[in-house]
């Protein structure tokens, strides 16, 4: 089944089809195409987004996790990381057009915020890891501004006083790269947010 996005009339919406594996709604698009739109969003300041990038295990546990299912019910773009969801969608008589990596999605919206001028926020992982993929990042795009890295512990999202420390930076930047629990833009005002999988490798 192809489902269109509720957002679909608004100009600063990804305006996808949806194709349904499981409990997940895949967003139709190329990665040119995911690009081009987070990238949009983020340049025009418009309202926050949410942006996940499910596999094969995310979809197994959509079907116990009510926490994983209601970020994934209020994401904005939800692209298919996993190979396996392609061969899923085809089975299912749907039309996924391509895989789009976190990983890889990520790096090339890095490069997009270098030309244009955004702030990058990279936000999870474990300790250390967002400083040494920022380090990376910088190197492949001199112009690149990571305006801050976190990685706070794990649990983190169950301290109200810890979820605000992590919000109140992040939120003021144009990207931020963080985990599907935290994409929500609820959490992340201002920002658009994405769930990238892994980092970059270092």
């Amino acid at each position: 089944m192809i489902l269109t996005s509720p957002l679909e009339h608004d100009a600063l919406s990804f305006r996808f089809p949806r194709a349904r594996i499981g409990r997940a709604l895949v967003d139709c698009c190329s990665f040119q195409e995911a690009v081009e739109a987070i990238t949009r969003r983020a340049a025009l300041g418009g309202p926050s987004a949410c942006v996940v990038t499910p596999n094969a295990q995310h979809v197994v546990l959509l079907e116990s996790d009510a926490g994983l299912r209601e970020a994934y019910a209020n994401a904005d773009l939800v692209v298919a990381d996993g190979a396996s969801l392609l061969l899923a969608s085809r089975l299912l008589g749907e039309k996924l057009r391509e895989r789009i990596a976190g990983v890889d999605l990520l790096e090339q919206l890095c490069g997009k915020a270098a030309e244009l001028g955004l702030r990058v926020f990279l936000l999870g992982g474990r300790p250390g890891s967002a400083q040494l993929a920022a380090g990376k990042l910088k190197r492949r795009f001199p112009r690149l501004t990571v305006a801050g890295t976190c990685c706070p512990a794990l649990g983190f999202e169950r301290d109200e006083r810890e979820l605000q420390a992590v919000a109140m930076p992040s939120a003021r930047h144009g990207l931020t790269s963080c985990s599907s629990r935290w994409a929500h833009p609820s959490r992340n005002p201002g920002c658009t947010g994405m769930d990238a999988g892994r980092a970059p490798p270092c």
